[in-house]
Parts: structure tokens; sequence; C-alpha cells
């Protein structure tokens, strides 16, 4: 497989496509992260190293799965082909 897009998830996209966990969020964000996963596919792979801080973050960029263009950590996926 190779890598077909890089894209970056904020904190919360990135706790729920990574442990699938949208415990304790608002209805209308668990609605907008499930959206937002299912139009990235199912080929999404986190792409980053927390420990080294390589494709890890932090700006006003919009999330690529919920829109959110709050400040804050942005975390490195790529879509797989």
């Amino acid at each position: 497989m190779e890598v077909t897009k890089e894209l970056e998830l904020c904190n919360l996209c990135a706790l729920a496509a990574i442990n699938d966990d949208t415990s304790g969020l608002p209805e209308a964000m668990v609605s907008a992260i499930n959206e937002g996963l299912s139009r990235l596919g199912p080929h999404l792979v986190p792409s980053f190293d927390f420990d080294s801080g390589e494709g890890v973050g932090f700006g006003p960029q919009p999330c690529a799965c919920c829109n959110s263009a709050l400040w804050g950590a942005r975390y490195l996926f790529a879509t797989l082909a």
C-alpha cells in the first residue's frame, strides 16, 4: 500500500480514529467526527511519532476530519491505497 494523501487531525479526531473513543463529547461533535472519519475512509492511519514529535504540530489549520479551526494540536495521518 502507498500513501495517497497526508492530512492533519485535531486531538479529538485523532483519539476517535485511533481508539474509537468519543465518550464524554457533545453529540454534535461526535456526529461531526463520525461523518469526517467516514468521509476519510477505512484506510486512514496515524503517521506521527508522539515520542519524537515528528508529525505533531500546533496551530489554527482546520482539522481534516471535523473541520475545526480552533487552535490546538494537529496530528499527521495518511490515507493508503
